[in-house]
């Protein structure tokens, strides 16, 4: 990663239960995802969608 990348960045602390923490380390393994990458991508997904 670059030093502008890593400028762009944010880190902050998720608390969710443990099943719902293996659901999302399941589904992202299976895209070939790491967590963190998988749940940037939902979030994503989420924020482009339009809200009514």
């Amino acid at each position: 990663m670059t030093n502008d990348a890593k400028k762009t960045r944010k880190n902050f602390t998720l608390r969710i239960k443990d099943d719902l923490s293996d659901k999302i380390a399941k589904e992202a393994d299976s895209l070939g995802l790491t967590k963190t990458a998988f749940i940037t991508m939902i979030i994503h997904k989420a924020m482009n969608q339009k809200i009514s």
